[in-house]
């Protein structure tokens, strides 16, 4: 998955949903409180806080402090996708099954 802007920091992370994985005390591990239930919800955090990470190239468990707009993405399923933008909140549309971030100006 890739994600293309023009003058903003952008991220973007797509994750396969793993039954086995304890991913919430991953996301306590890099300081996410109020965590939501359910397998599904959790992988959107953990999707959302690598998309941000990479916005600002930085490494999973640093402390984020940018001003981030972040989105869900549709992804196939099984799969969790975020995209994160510094500064803006990102407008996402679709085309020929690609999705492709805009943002606004």
């Amino acid at each position: 998955m890739i994600a293309v802007t023009r003058g903003v920091q952008v991220g973007v992370d797509i994750e396969r949903r793993r039954e086995g994985v304890n991913i919430a005390a991953l996301l306590k591990r890099l300081g996410e409180t109020d965590l939501p239930d359910g397998c599904t919800s959790l992988y959107s955090v953990w999707t959302r806080r690598e998309a941000k990470s990479k916005a600002v190239g930085g490494r999973l468990f640093d402390r984020l402090t940018a001003d981030f707009g972040v989105c869900d993405l549709d992804a196939p399923d099984g799969y969790s996708a975020s995209l994160a933008l510094v500064g803006r909140e990102p407008n996402v549309r679709f085309k020929n099954g690609m999705v492709l971030p805009v943002s606004t100006l």
